[in-house]
């Protein structure tokens, strides 16, 4: 015997018919009786409303891999085969389908997956006598994960019979979601059902979208706000900046995180770029103002002004909501000093242990060069890693010598993550493409163009980018492959 559980626990929103006027449950299920399973399950947390009738519908109280596994056990009941499916995508092909569950029970796999194709494209198999032992592999852990089978089953991965199917195409490194989780993932999902729709099979959405890179774009993910465009920091790893000190304009701030958040309610924020944020005299005010909007915000900071005052004014916001970063740069205060002028490395170190201290979540970062390599091996030798960012060293389209280590772009080069997913916003109010060419061409000014004209206008640099159509001071960049969010 055999079920499908349609997995919802990680969607907080209904369903909608954005699919020939169908839900994407509805979708599923229309498809899925082909493969005529014996039960049909919807595990969520509550937040569809619109179900077939034929599926059972199951609330679970938390999120947690236990509580999901334990769900799905109960569920099952004498069932040999689980296959587990994604509610909020509509592209389930049950021929391909059907092939996996035939090898699956072939082998007598415990564990049948996909590897290669976009997350909510295949399904996952499991073996129903191994869930309980996975439950007890997990038992005590806290942590909600929507990759909570292979969460589980890598606790002990050589103890499992584990059958892959590999897509012809492989799609990892693309980043691609299908579902409505968060809006980009929405956006891309339908269009690409728009596509497709004629006929819904793996190997063909697999295609199409190897073909057609240049049609995911959808939102902002990552909006990063050059709050100053000074520091009393010199850093090697910087441009030098040889224009007037300049503060970024509260109001303009607030309109553009209004607009991307109402864009990408999972939209993050990184305060920092080439200056010092906490220099901004209303640092407070914007921080604030994010927080808010309940808003994650990151502070990249060289940590010179962090002292008790500073840390008075936060202890009123929410600290699980903001995550400080600090240009630490070195292991030995001799290093430090090549890399960073005008500052002290003791002083950035009280820093740290001051946020530490008072609750917040703080990472040391390491942009990693020639002076600092040999440094980065004593933080490894001392286990001091746990709290450590490692970065990529950038030329800034060729504006800095290549200090950079090791190469690590892709053999094939892709489409530009940066023009896909982020948005830079200089302190003079001025849109480069990306924050590598803040001190190329601009792409749109904000005192004088609207944010959706811009963002129109980065969209068609993706689009180009993806084709191989490169800008000049693009075409030899190798941070093109690098991602935040």
């Amino acid at each position: 015997m055999k079920s499908l559980i349609f997995d919802g626990v990680f969607i907080n929103k209904d369903l909608l018919p954005d699919f020939n006027n169908k839900t994407s449950l509805e979708m599923i299920y229309e498809t899925a009786r082909k493969n005529k399973f014996d039960r049909y399950i919807l595990i969520q947390n509550g937040s569809i409303k619109t179900i077939p009738e034929g599926i059972k519908n199951i609330i679970i109280k938390d999120k947690k891999p236990t509580t999901i596994l334990n769900t799905i056990l109960k569920e099952a009941k004498d069932t040999d085969t689980v296959v587990i499916f994604n509610a909020d995508s509509p592209f389930y092909d049950a021929d391909y389908t059907e092939s996996m569950i035939a090898r699956h029970e072939k082998y007598i796999a415990d564990y049948t997956y996909c590897l290669g194709y976009p997350e909510g494209l295949t399904p996952s198999i499991l073996r129903k006598d191994i869930i309980k032992e996975l439950i007890n592999l997990i038992i005590d852990d806290k942590i909600e994960t929507s990759d909570y089978i292979f969460y589980a089953i890598s606790k002990e991965i050589n103890s499992f019979d584990i059958e892959t199917f590999l897509s012809d195409n492989d799609l990892r490194i693309y980043r691609i979601t299908f579902g409505c989780k968060n809006s980009g993932d929405e956006i891309i999902t339908k269009n690409v059902f728009n596509e497709v729709m004629s006929e819904i099979k793996t190997e063909k959405i697999s295609n199409y979208l190897k073909n057609n890179l240049d049609k995911l774009f959808s939102v902002i993910y990552l909006l990063i706000l050059e709050l100053t465009n000074y520091s009393k920091v010199k850093s090697i790893y910087y441009p030098e900046v040889k224009e007037e000190k300049c503060n970024i304009d509260i109001e303009i701030v607030k309109k553009c995180i209004g607009y991307f958040h109402y864009m990408n309610n999972e939209l993050h924020i990184i305060l920092g770029g080439i200056g010092e944020p906490l220099e901004h005299p209303q640092f407070i005010d914007i921080l604030s103002f994010i927080l808010n909007l309940n808003i994650n915000v990151i502070i990249e900071t060289a940590g010179y002004l962090i002292d008790n005052d500073f840390i008075k004014e936060l202890q009123k916001f929410e600290k699980e909501k903001i995550t400080f970063v600090v240009k630490y740069d070195a292991y030995n205060e001799t290093t430090y000093n090549l890399i960073h002028q005008g500052s002290n490395f003791l002083k950035v170190k009280e820093s740290i242990n001051l946020l530490k201290n008072n609750g917040f979540k703080v990472y040391k970062e390491i942009v990693r060069i020639n002076e600092n390599e040999s440094e980065i091996e004593n933080f490894i030798k001392n286990k001091e890693t746990d709290d450590l960012i490692i970065r990529k060293y950038s030329t800034y389209c060729d504006m800095l010598p290549d200090k950079k280590v090791v190469d690590l772009a892709p053999l094939d080069r892709i489409p530009c993550f940066h023009l896909r997913r982020e948005f830079y916003i200089r302190s003079d109010n001025k849109i480069p493409a990306c924050m590598f060419s803040r001190f190329k061409n601009d792409i749109g000014n904000l005192n004088n163009s609207n944010i959706e004209n811009i963002v129109k206008e980065l969209k068609n640099f993706y689009m180009k980018n993806a084709k191989n159509d490169y800008i000049d001071f693009c075409i030899n960049c190798n941070d093109y492959y690098i991602f935040n969010f």
